[in-house]
């Protein structure tokens, strides 16, 4: 692996994570690493007094495997991408409604995402308050109903209540499922498989060919539903963090 030049940024300080965390929050560059490297990364912590370091590793290469480790990165999550193409879908009949996210939902969309994301790479770290990571999450389905997202898609019952959500995007007519999150009292009903459906006609509606997903390696239950929808695995990649002083 070539040697990072100092000339360009070796990690990158996270604005908007610090100021939601109250912490300064950093990000390394590269996925993979070499003794110049790692220097370089404890260098610009120690430089910018960072509390916590983000390190998103190729989960293939056992030299940057074993060097994070021996500094005493703690290793938080497996990051699995999934994607599929769009060029023909199953048929699809809904047993639920399913329509785009209305700005009085954003309420009971934030109390889904509160309690659907306790598998992720922040509750799993320790340092971060519970009760932050749920804000987290709850901050993010209120921020994709207002722009952050292309789509976001809502199950409900003929009530009005809201099953569940799902998150669109599309990137350079590369497609993205963000977040998909079902109330615990809708779960096992098939909620989630409706509206990861609604999804890719959607996209493929917009004439987008293929579609990823992120989910991290440990919710399988995740996982599987993709499979369902005719998902397949794409990568694999480790997410680390280290708080300075270790």
């Amino acid at each position: 692996m070539s040697h990072q030049s100092l000339m360009h940024p070796i990690c990158e300080f996270l604005q908007w994570d610090s100021d939601f965390f109250s912490l300064r929050i950093g990000k390394a560059i590269p996925n993979r690493v070499d003794l110049d490297t790692m220097s370089q990364i404890k260098n610009w912590c120690k430089n910018e007094s960072i509390d916590c370091l983000y390190f998103l590793s190729d989960a293939d290469d056992p030299v940057t495997t074993h060097l994070l480790l021996h500094h005493q990165f703690d290793l938080v999550d497996a990051r699995m991408t999934l994607e599929r193409d769009l060029i023909i879908l199953p048929p699809f009949e809904p047993s639920t409604t399913l329509r785009l996210a209305h700005e009085e939902d954003i309420p009971q969309l934030k109390q889904i995402a509160k309690h659907s994301y306790h598998h992720t790479r922040y509750y799993f770290d320790g340092r971060f308050p519970v009760e932050r990571c749920d804000d987290l999450y709850a901050t993010w389905i209120e921020r994709s109903c207002q722009g952050y997202a292309d789509a976001v898609w809502v199950a409900t019952e003929d009530s009005g209540a809201v099953q569940g959500f799902i998150t669109c995007s599309i990137h350079e007519m590369q497609g993205e499922i963000g977040l998909l999150g079902v109330a615990s009292k809708y779960s096992g009903r098939g909620i989630g498989h409706q509206l990861v459906m609604r999804a890719l006609s959607w996209l493929q509606e917009k004439g987008v060919k293929s579609v990823k997903v992120v989910t991290p390696g440990r919710n399988i239950p995740a996982q599987r539903l993709y499979q369902r929808t005719g998902f397949l695995s794409h990568s694999l990649r480790h997410w680390y963090h280290i708080v300075t002083g270790k």
